[in-house]
This record gives C-alpha cells, sequence and structure tokens, in this order.
C-alpha cells in the first residue's frame, strides 16, 4: 500500500532522525485519518529494534482496521437511521388506520339506525341488495361457510365487526379473519350482541341483531353467493320463517323488515 514510501531491500538499521523523517512522511500523507489512531513511534521502533519493513507493515494493518471501524460505524449508523424510519412509518400506518377505522365505525353508525336497520337510501344509492336471514345466535355452520366462500370472492382480506350498541366491557370494534375460523371466534364472542361485519372497504355488509335474523347487503353476485340460494328463495324462506313466529299480519315486525329490505333492494 505504501510501496512508494519506502525503500524496499534487506532489514537494516537507521538513525533516530532517518526514522522521524519516514515517520513524518507517512503522517503527514495520511493528515488527520491517521491522527486519530495511536501509531507506533519512531522512538519505540528503536526500543524494539524493529526494521523499517516491520513497521510498514504494523502501520498498514493499523489503517487497515481504522477503515474497517469507520465503515462498521457508518453500517450501524445506517441500520439505526433504517429502524428509527421503519419505526416511523410503522407509527403513522397505526395513526392512519385508527383514523380510517374511526371513519368506518361513524360510517356504519350513520347508515344503521338505533333498531339495527340498514338505510333504505344508502341500498339504492350503493345499488345493493338486502335479504333477512333466520338465525339462533347469528350464524350456524353452513351460515358461515357460505359466508367464508362469498368474502373469500370478493377478495376481502380481512374483516370489521362494529358493536351497534353501547355495553359496558364489550368492545367496540373487533378485527376478525376473513374465513371460517374468523366467523366462528365472532360467534363464540359475539353471539349475544348486536354488530356490523364489513371489510376495509365497505363493498358489503352484514349485520347480525339479536332478534332472530341477520341481514347480508351488498352486490347481487356477493348476496346470492353468501346465501348459497337465489334471492328470491332467500326472501320466501324468511317470509316462512316470520310466519312461523306467529307474525302471520302483515303489519308484524318480521314482515316489515322482510318488506322493508325488498323494496329498497335492487332485486
Amino acid at each position: 500500500m505504501y510501496a512508494g514510501m519506502f525503500q524496499r531491500g534487506p532489514s537494516r538499521s537507521f538513525s533516530s532522525a532517518q526514522l522521524s523523517a519516514r515517520w513524518e512522511r507517512v503522517y503527514n500523507f495520511q493528515g488527520p485519518i491517521v491522527r486519530t489512531r495511536h501509531l507506533t513511534m519512531p522512538s519505540e521502533m528503536l526500543r524494539l529494534k524493529i526494521t523499517v519493513e516491520e513497521y510498514d507493515r504494523q502501520h498498514y494493518q493499523m489503517v487497515r482496521q481504522l477503515v474497517s471501524d469507520l465503515i462498521a460505524l457508518k453500517v450501524h449508523r445506517r441500520f439505526r437511521l433504517t429502524r428509527r424510519l421503519e419505526n416511523r412509518s410503522r407509527l403513522d400506518s397505526e395513526k392512519i388506520e385508527e383514523t380510517e377505522m374511526h371513519d368506518l365505525k361513524n360510517k356504519i353508525s350513520s347508515i344503521v339506525d338505533s333498531n339495527f336497520r340498514l338505510d333504505a337510501d344508502y341500498i339504492q344509492s350503493q345499488q345493493w341488495s338486502a335479504v333477512p336471514v333466520e338465525s339462533g345466535s347469528h350464524f350456524d355452520d353452513a351460515d358461515m361457510n357460505r359466508l367464508a366462500s362469498a368474502i373469500g370472492k370478493s377478495g376481502a382480506q380481512r374483516l370489521n365487526a362494529f358493536l351497534l350498541e353501547n355495553i359496558r366491557d364489550v368492545p367496540e370494534h373487533l378485527v376478525l379473519e376473513a374465513s371460517v375460523d374468523g366467523l366462528q371466534e365472532f360467534n363464540r364472542t359475539c353471539a349475544h350482541f348486536n354488530f356490523a361485519i364489513c371489510p376495509d372497504d365497505l363493498s358489503f355488509l352484514v349485520i347480525c341483531t339479536t332478534y332472530d335474523y341477520f341481514v347480508i347487503a351488498g352486490s347481487r353476485d356477493f348476496v346470492e353467493s353468501a346465501l348459497g340460494t337465489a334471492i328470491s328463495t332467500a326472501r320466501d324462506r324468511f317470509d316462512d320463517f316470520a310466519s312461523d313466529e306467529g307474525d302471520e299480519e302483515p303489519t308484524s315486525v318480521l314482515h316489515q323488515i322482510a318488506s322493508r329490505y325488498k323494496e329498497a333492494s335492487l332485486s
């Protein structure tokens, strides 16, 4: 590395003045970088009786170590900067997601009334179909399998469940897997409460009530996939359920629910 700075040849002794002159050449050539290291001084060379070649080798190794240290320091600083940027990005993402979920919850509150009924104008504005379905504790196994299949076809990666009533110690927002397992976990936890389930983009909505029915709302394809049958057939089944419950009169609650969603829906 410093071949041009020293005369190569057989090992020989030098005077203190000669060694000092050689040291000054190295010291001045390297500048401030070398001055940051504790290098072997000429007086020590005389005391240890080392040759110029040995001094050259030690100096080269020290400079290499210095360069390695500087590279390691640069990598460490870059790593710390990267971690800070990643943490900042994560915090920003969490803040954005929290804001988005708050907006989505407010949207759900604005389109689902205090009786857990989906707004008819919103159904029409989205060109949705909305169909009520008989239920006991929200979903049975067949319901969950059909819903999970329809959700998978929709491309939703996850589901949000929003509480539709104010109940102490019940979470207002749950994040569910868009799968049968996610729906099963929801059923175990929330079967006795009124909830709305939707993806992040609100491309469909499932309203789970404690009044022995839930409502599937969305595009015609999604609704029929989630029902596992034609919409007209599902409406007939709900009408039969309403009649079996002793609500033969057209003004009964369940018949009103059926009529409301039929009139508001695209089909």
